[in-house]
């Protein structure tokens, strides 16, 4: 059958789609694709096409369209190109949030992994191996004044307690399961948790080597001095902090995160994984967030608080900051706590409410949803300067603060 396109001439068509990824996705970004198609085979589509719609003929089908198209415009109108602008942060936020996440926690696992395993690589443990050995040590740690402990792990649960005393420990579980005993035996002999110490740092680690019949996790339980500064790298693995006191950074890639009763804490991040925060304080920024994971303070102080999570809700209460700004592009937002004069608070989410609950002398607010309705409790007094289809703008008090709050889908609620 001979094809009905005919060779391709000089001319051509172009067509250039931009595909723009879903936010839920949790990585926005511009792919871009170029087609070239011979001008002679656009014709001969195109009179295809139009012959097999002469063939169908369906009645009014252009009209409706048409009259469809144009309450899509009168709608765009009406809301003064808030939906390009919600997008467009959307967009700008979620390429914001998922690089310096990124970039935060490959620089953390690439520290964890850095020395630990062999050139072959290594492997995680596998269903089918049924066997298992384990082995359980407790040895000291050569922390002095003013030292910083370094934890850095592959696979395994990682905790650590300040506590009052000068001495330091650490309890080292080693798991291995393979196919075979022998074959899990020789895995947990081939990995032993080895301890430096250089430039008052102390680094705990445990090399891996590659098996294709075994995997070995490393439980680590610390105990040092409430003084002592601490910097976990994690690739997979629980981290739970208590008591620290000292200086605290915890960066992990998959693996839930809970700190409480720590002082001078300055970044919390992980790839996949719930953010738990209780009676934590900052003498300056705090940064926390993850990629797909809630994220929950309780009694936290900083000078200035930043959150961001792509997919995962935002719960703050008890929140005491010179300022904040929290980000999320699927998940609500609340946040409960007094406004500094002089701070910005800004909150901002594309599918979800956001609910604020203030207090404080006063702040100058400027709200907006594309799909919701802005609520201002009465008892804020609050002074409309403008107001316009899902956007309010005014002040309560005596203006000091300055608060943001916007959402693309849900409402915006701020009471007291």
């Amino acid at each position: 059958m001979r094809s009905p396109f005919p060779r391709p001439g000089r001319a051509a068509l172009v067509v250039v789609a931009a595909l723009t990824l879903s936010p839920s996705a949790a990585f926005a970004q511009d792919v871009r694709v170029k087609i070239v198609v011979p001008d002679e085979a656009v014709v001969a589509t195109r009179e295809a096409i139009r012959a097999v719609i002469d063939a169908i003929d369906i009645p009014g089908l252009a009209r409706e369209l048409e009259q469809a198209a144009a309450e899509v415009r009168d709608a765009a109108a009406h809301v003064h190109g808030l939906g390009r602008e919600a997008r467009a942060a959307v967009r700008d936020t979620t390429r914001v949030v998922t690089r310096g996440l990124s970039r935060d926690v490959l620089r953390s696992v690439t520290s964890a992994l850095d020395g630990l395993a062999a050139r072959d690589g290594w492997v995680w443990q596998r269903r089918d191996w049924r066997a298992t050995q384990t082995a359980r040590e407790t040895r000291a740690l050569p922390i002095g004044d003013g030292d910083r402990l370094e934890l850095r792990n592959v696979s395994g649960t990682i905790r650590v307690e300040g506590t009052s005393g000068r001495e330091a420990t650490i309890d080292v579980t080693r798991r291995a399961q393979g196919r075979t005993d022998a074959d899990a035996r020789q895995a947990l002999e081939r990995t032993e948790v080895q301890i430096s110490r250089r430039d008052g740092v102390v680094t705990v680690e445990a090399p891996m080597r590659r098996s294709d019949a075994a995997g070995v996790s490393v439980d680590y339980v610390v105990r040092v001095p409430a003084r002592t500064g601490v910097t976990i790298n994690s690739v997979a693995g629980a981290v739970d902090v208590r008591g620290v006191r000292g200086g605290l950074t915890i960066e992990t890639a998959a693996g839930s995160v809970s700190v409480t009763d720590a002082a001078n804490v300055t970044s919390v991040k992980t790839l996949t994984g719930t953010l738990q925060l209780r009676d934590v304080t900052s003498d300056g920024r705090l940064e926390v967030g993850t990629l797909a994971g809630a994220l929950t303070l309780e009694r936290v102080k900083a000078r200035q608080l930043v959150a961001d999570t792509v997919q995962g809700s935002f719960r703050a209460t008890g929140i005491e900051a010179g300022g904040a700004k929290v980000t999320t592009v699927a998940g609500e937002i609340h946040f409960a706590g007094p406004l500094a004069r002089g701070g910005r608070y800004e909150f901002h989410s594309h599918n979800g409410a956001v609910t604020l609950e203030l207090s404080g002398s006063g702040f100058e607010l400027n709200a907006s949803t594309f799909n919701g309705q802005v609520d201002v409790a009465p008892d804020l007094r609050l002074q409309v300067t403008s107001r316009d289809r899902g956007r309010v703008r005014g002040v309560s008090g005596d203006g000091g603060a300055v608060v943001v709050a916007t959402t693309f889908t849900g409402g915006v609620t701020i009471r007291r």
